[in-house]
């Protein structure tokens, strides 16, 4: 997406979403519909401008959906729309994740994997727009998800194990960071919990000292506090 027309105010959404602050939402709210303004549908955009609004506008109802703010369903409208008309099928498939997630957090569980298996079926390694294997990690880490709230958790470690060989394999470290903070709450219900404290301060003083992960943080931060007081749930890494 970096030659995209709207780069600049994708990387902007970004960098906003991931500072760790939810007040930060007024701010993606407000940029994203400033994007979504300067867009002309008389005007001629190349599929590779058309998936980077489309992304934009995915990525927001995404951080609606976190900070429970918004209107998660519009702006999945208008990433569904542009993603069609670039021929993004990858695009299509992401939009599956915001109301898995949403159905992850009102906790109908059998509802999130329907959308995650729907989104399964779209998976396209061809697609020059947006990467397969990010996709496929996208789809693995919210099924791992799903399979920990249903307490299934060698499937669930599997399925987060999987996002840490893919996203090795792309390189893309912050994601690797996010899988293995889940894995160590796995490591909490259904191993050892002193070990999964030790493995999640390690994971959040790096992210303090490389920067660029607030959000990791402040999540992270709230498990190791839970895991001091033994409380029985932990905070998901549902972030982008």
């Amino acid at each position: 997406m970096t030659d995209s027309r709207f780069a600049a105010e994708l990387d902007n959404l970004v960098t906003l979403y991931r500072g760790g602050s939810r007040a930060n939402i007024a701010e993606i709210l407000a940029l994203a519909e400033a994007a979504w303004s300067s867009f002309d549908f008389e005007e001629s955009y190349s599929p590779l401008e058309l998936a980077g609004l489309g992304e934009i506008c995915r990525q927001t109802a995404i951080a609606c959906v976190s900070a429970a703010i918004g209107d998660p369903s519009v702006w999945r409208s208008r990433a569904l729309a542009l993603f069609g008309r670039a021929g993004c099928t990858n695009g299509i498939a992401l939009l599956f994740i915001p109301p898995a997630m949403n159905a992850i957090r009102e906790r109908n569980l059998e509802e999130a994997l329907s959308h995650l298996e729907l989104m399964a079926l779209l998976v396209d390694q061809s697609d020059p727009l947006i990467e397969g294997e990010m996709v496929r990690s996208a789809m693995n880490e919210n099924t791992g998800i799903v399979l920990m709230d249903q307490e299934k958790w060698d499937l669930a470690r599997s399925a987060l194990e999987s996002v840490l060989v893919i996203e090795t394999s792309r390189g893309d470290v912050r994601r690797m960071k996010k899988a293995a903070c889940s894995l160590t709450s796995i490591e909490y219900y259904a191993g050892d919990p002193g070990k999964a404290h030790v493995e999640l301060g390690r994971i959040v003083d790096d992210c303090r000292e490389t920067g660029g992960a607030g959000d990791l943080v402040e999540i992270g931060t709230a498990n190791l506090q839970r895991m001091a007081d033994h409380k029985s749930l932990l905070l998901h890494y549902q972030v982008i």
